[in-house]
């Protein structure tokens, strides 16, 4: 795991209270990941993407990033950051969990959070050489980001 100055910030603030995801975000972590031109997605994500395509990103990895890309305050209450932080960090492990155990191939998967002052991003995808979503130096962010 790796994470800038801003992010550690936070989860020294955390705790180790447990924290159970809300019955949607759940549903997503425990969803297979579905294979679309070359990429890897969370069904529920990939159907509500759109008319977005790989042919519009610079890689495969930005493509699923794109879609693999949730809202934390969107399914989640409270609505503080260190609450949406806490189901972020909840939600990679079940993630991680449910997905490596599903998956025949055991894809590599790069998890991203991030969180500005008022809400937090969860993304994912596959690791793949020479495809990267976040910069090398996670300090040149504005906002706190943590890679998994």
């Amino acid at each position: 795991m790796n994470a800038n100055a801003r992010m550690k910030a936070l989860l020294d603030k955390l705790g180790s209270e447990p924290v159970e995801l809300p019955q949607k975000l759940a549903r997503i972590a425990s969803e297979k990941l579905i294979a679309q031109e070359g990429c890897y997605f969370a069904k529920s994500l990939y159907l509500r993407k759109g008319r977005a395509n790989l042919a519009m990103f610079p890689d495969a990895t930005g493509y699923e990033c794109f879609v693999n890309h949730i809202h934390v305050d969107d399914y989640t209450e409270p609505h503080s950051v260190l609450g949406q932080l806490r189901m972020a960090l909840s939600l990679i492990d079940q993630c991680r969990g449910c997905w490596l155990h599903s998956q025949s191939d055991q894809l590599p998967i790069r998890f991203i959070v991030s969180c500005d002052e008022s809400s937090c991003t969860f993304r994912f995808h596959v690791i793949r050489a020479g495809q990267k979503w976040e910069a090398d130096d996670l300090e040149g962010y504005a906002e706190a980001v943590l890679v998994a």
